[in-house]
């Protein structure tokens, strides 16, 4: 019995070091600044990137003949090696790291040549460093984890579905053979007739190696990594964004409006906003009028979709010359030091790192300037009706340890805490409710899950067809819940705040 006992416990303890290992390879990768991720990469087609993808092809080409020495791959030990399989994740490496940087320095996601350039230095300094043998180990455990996903969930697929991408979306179907051959000869699959057709299972193996992938995925921050960068593309085409924001805060127009009175006198002052979406403080709500055609507004965005949405406003009202759209990212503002006289944006700070966001804020902020917020904060959704709407949410939550959905929105405590770690100072705050309206089941789980992404992390732990098919489940259960619940049982007042500081004189 104690030499049974002894081997569990080395099993266990051996199981323990590899986890660690396997935290440290995919910390290792974040650090050199390099992203994997085949599902933003073929979420767009190869047209989409024009010239960036043939020379990322080249440079793919380049860098696995400079850098594949057969006689190392020893290293990988029971991982499989397939040359097409490595030439792929050196392809896609190169493109989702090229996007993420991209996204960075101008919040667009379509890699220049440029970008694509620093994308190669970065996977370069890696292979020379680690080898090819380690990042091919950490693109085979992305594809691992993203192919057994669908499987883990349901067990068996058929071979048609398999091989044809419909649970994988946006996997492209001609490398899922190549996969499905090495996850049979890895022993995570098994492929076997049923009811006169072919299907593919998951082994024991397979159940194991999905939940240590994804366990350490969770653990070394990849997921939110890939949950950050699912949110921008999926943002940045949503559609009609002001009627969906319009249908659940009916109240809020007049409230940002409010807001910028409470901002103080803008006329003549040069204005940045950060975050501005489709226009809706920027013309909808009138802050180019208080700025005044003495003054000057720019207004960023780091979505392209939002931003073109707020350019046809700029041209329905004659294109106003004191308005600049520009595309921009919050974190990285392309501005030089102090050059406004006030930097402000309204519900976006739980989008982004804020600290660095309240940072570069503060930055190009003259001397005496005023940088301020207008932000949504935590309100507690645990509602009956809430409750029975999005149970399918509360059950994936449960999956991963936790009571609720992620609450990804701010404390005014931690509000607080940014802006005086940013160096922002005479800190004025003003509570405002907005009544959050579960009346359109529709626009309701639009906005909440397309529109503001709010359950990506749980939506994350699906399948990709899976997520489609929670989502028309949302519309469905929140006809039921309307039917049932009153409608003054389907408000919930959600609590926001206005915050100004001052950048401190020199």
């Amino acid at each position: 019995m104690t030499h049974i006992i002894n081997e569990h416990q080395e099993l266990c303890e051996g199981m323990r070091v590899e986890r660690e290992e396997w935290v440290l390879s995919i910390k290792n990768m974040m650090e050199a600044g390099i992203l994997i991720d085949p599902l933003l990469v073929n979420t767009y087609s190869q047209a989409a990137f024009g010239r960036v993808y043939e020379q990322a092809s080249a440079m793919t080409d380049s860098l696995f003949q400079h850098f594949t020495h057969y006689e190392r791959m020893p290293q990988l030990e029971d991982i499989p090696f397939s040359i097409n399989l490595a030439r792929s994740g050196l392809l896609e490496t190169l493109l989702s790291t090229a996007m993420s940087v991209m996204h960075e320095q101008t919040g667009n996601v379509i890699p220049t040549p440029a970008v694509l350039l620093e994308a190669h230095r970065r996977v370069s300094a890696f292979l020379s460093q680690h080898g090819m043998e380690a990042l091919y180990r950490l693109y085979y455990w992305v594809i691992v984890h993203d192919t057994l996903q669908p499987l883990f969930y349901h067990r068996e697929l058929t071979e048609a579905d398999f091989l044809q991408a419909r649970r994988h979306h946006p996997y492209r179907p001609e490398s899922l053979d190549m996969v499905l051959m090495l996850g049979l000869a890895g022993g995570m699959f098994r492929v076997r007739q049923r009811q006169g057709e072919r299907v593919v299972g998951i082994t024991r193996r397979g159940l194991k190696m999905y939940e240590s992938i994804h366990q350490v995925f969770v653990d070394s921050g990849y997921i939110g990594k890939r949950v950050m960068m699912s949110y921008i593309y999926q943002f940045d085409r949503a559609e009609n964004f002001d009627d969906l924001f319009n249908a659940v805060f009916p109240e809020t127009p007049q409230q940002r409006r409010d807001y910028i009175a409470w901002l103080g006198d803008l006329r003549g002052a040069h204005v940045l906003e950060v975050a501005c979406g489709t226009g809706a403080l920027t013309f909808d709500s009138g802050l180019y009028e208080q700025v005044g055609s003495l003054g000057m507004l720019t207004a960023t965005d780091v979505s392209q979709g939002m931003l073109e949405q707020a350019a046809r406003k700029w041209r329905q009202l004659g294109s106003p010359p004191q308005v600049v759209l520009q595309q921009a990212s919050v974190e990285n503002l392309p501005f030089a030091d102090a050059v406004f006289d006030v930097c402000c944006g309204s519900y976006f700070i739980h989008f982004v790192d804020a600290p660095r966001a309240l940072a570069e804020m503060r930055r190009v902020v003259r001397p005496g300037g005023c940088v301020s917020i207008y932000q949504g904060l935590q309100v507690d959704l645990n509602r009956p009706f809430f409750r029975e709407w999005f149970a399918p949410m509360f059950e994936l939550a449960r999956r991963r340890n936790a009571d609720r959905p992620a609450n990804y929105m701010p404390t005014a405590d931690q509000l607080r805490q940014w802006f005086v770690g940013a160096g922002l100072h005479s800190l004025e705050v003003e509570y405002v409710n907005t009544p959050l309206r579960f009346e359109d089941p529709e626009r309701v789980v639009q906005f909440l899950v397309r529109g503001v992404s709010y359950f990506q992390i749980e939506l994350m732990e699906l399948p990709w067809d899976d997520r489609r098919a929670v989502i028309s489940e949302l519309v469905d259960r929140g006809k039921d819940v309307c039917r049932k619940y009153p409608v003054s049982e389907r408000i919930i007042e959600f609590p926001g705040v206005w915050m100004k500081s001052v950048r401190p004189q020199l």
